[in-house]
Formats: structure tokens, C-alpha cells, sequence
């Protein structure tokens, strides 16, 4: 085989090794174009929990308006993210749970439709780094945020069709949670039905489940809970 025969047989053999190893680039629009297919441009949906119900009867009774019973709403807008807001309640009450807000972005729901839905603003928040396939899913991806701590870093258990169903969280690369996603199909879209959260604690686990319910595609079911 001539010399030149050789490098042409290199260089296509790896183009062909490069294609397993998409670019960050790749990663954020096959992401973007799943979520894109799946998820609805906006929608509200109640949320529940044992641990939000234990929170919410730490509300006073004066605090709930005309005595209504106050419901958790989770709400999406493409472009915005999301937001937990509690209905029926005072307003100092109205973005108690804001705090999960930031734990839910780490894990990755509605990666690249969010806030972060352009690839400027994605790579201007994280580095995206591609592993290793494992056992169970074809595609793994490490992410970490910039302003990161030093072994502070998440990574996401991806299926075929680019859908998140499961992600481990590291803090000085040691893990300390473990999130598992459950769908559902519901009007031509896949919605979440259940987020099951493990807390690692030295020998014990905490696991504590979200379930989302009453989904509401339209533009009135997120108006005025998105501000």
C-alpha cells in the first residue's frame, strides 16, 4: 500500500473515530432539538411531596388567602426556565420553595431550553465534557458549572433519543445525590411524571419524590407566575 493510500485510510479511519465523540456544540443542539420535540413552550403543573407538604403547614392560617388551600405550581416558559410558586397564599410566602429552584437546575431539566437556550449562554455557564458510555445508556455527559468549587460537578445518564433520566451530583468528587427522571407521554408531548432524589449521608440515604400533576399547556396557566 502506497504512503499516500496509508494517510488517506488514517485520516477517514479518524473522521470516523471523531463522530463517536460529538462536540460540545453537537451535545447542546441534539439536547435543544430533543427537548425542542418533547417538551411544551410552556405549561404549569402542581407539585407534590411529603416534604412540601410538611413545609406548606408551616404557613399561618392568616397567611392563606380566604382560607383557599394553597397549591404548589411548577411553571415553564422556553427562553425563561422555570419557576415554583405556591397560589392562594401571601405574598411573602407566594416563592418559599425559590430555594429548589436552583437544586432543580443542576439537575439538568429542560437543559438547553431554559435560560440557557442559546449555545452562548450555555458555554458561558458550563464546561460540557463527553464519557464513556456505561452499561445502561448509550450517551454520559459531565457538566460543570464555571463558577464552580474545585471536584464540584454533575453527570447526566442519557438515553437514545437525548432524554435525561438520570443524573449523580459530586461534591469534591465525592458523590452526594442521585436523581432518577420518570416520563410519561401526554398531548404529543413527554412530560415528567416523578423525580426521585437520593441524598447520600454517610451511611444513610434520604430519598425524598416529586410528583408533577394537572399539567396545563396553555399561556394563562403560567400568567402573572413567571415575574
Amino acid at each position: 500500500m502506497k504512503f499516500k493510500t496509508i494517510l488517506l485510510t488514517l485520516i477517514l479511519f479518524s473522521q470516523v473515530l471523531g463522530k463517536d465523540e460529538p462536540t460540545t456544540r453537537e451535545i447542546f443542539n441534539n439536547l435543544q432539538r430533543a427537548n425542542q420535540k418533547t417538551v411544551p413552550p410552556h405549561f404549569s403543573a402542581t407539585l407534590s411531596s411529603k416534604l412540601v407538604t410538611a413545609q406548606i403547614k408551616r404557613i399561618p392560617k392568616n397567611k392563606i388567602n380566604f382560607n383557599k388551600k394553597p397549591i404548589v405550581k411548577f411553571v415553564f416558559k422556553e427562553g425563561y426556565g422555570f419557576r415554583i410558586v405556591i397560589e392562594h397564599v401571601d405574598d411573602y410566602y407566594k416563592n418559599m420553595f425559590a430555594l429548589y429552584e436552583e437544586d432543580l437546575v443542576r439537575s439538568g431539566l429542560y437543559l438547553a431550553t431554559g435560560d440557557k437556550n442559546t449555545y452562548s449562554k450555555f458555554i458561558g455557564s458550563y464546561k460540557l465534557y463527553w464519557l464513556k458510555k456505561s452499561k445502561d445508556f448509550p450517551y454520559r455527559l459531565k457538566i460543570i458549572e464555571k463558577d464552580a468549587l474545585p471536584g464540584d460537578y454533575s453527570v447526566f445518564y442519557v438515553k437514545e433519543n437525548w432524554q435525561i433520566k438520570k443524573s449523580d451530583y459530586y461534591e469534591d468528587n465525592k458523590k452526594i445525590a442521585e436523581l432518577i427522571y420518570h416520563y410519561f407521554a401526554l398531548s404529543n408531548y413527554t412530560v415528567i411524571s416523578k423525580l426521585t432524589l437520593k441524598i447520600f449521608k454517610k451511611k444513610a440515604i434520604n430519598k425524598v419524590e416529586f410528583n408533577f400533576e394537572d399539567y396545563d399547556f396553555s399561556k394563562n396557566s403560567i400568567k402573572g407566575l413567571m415575574d
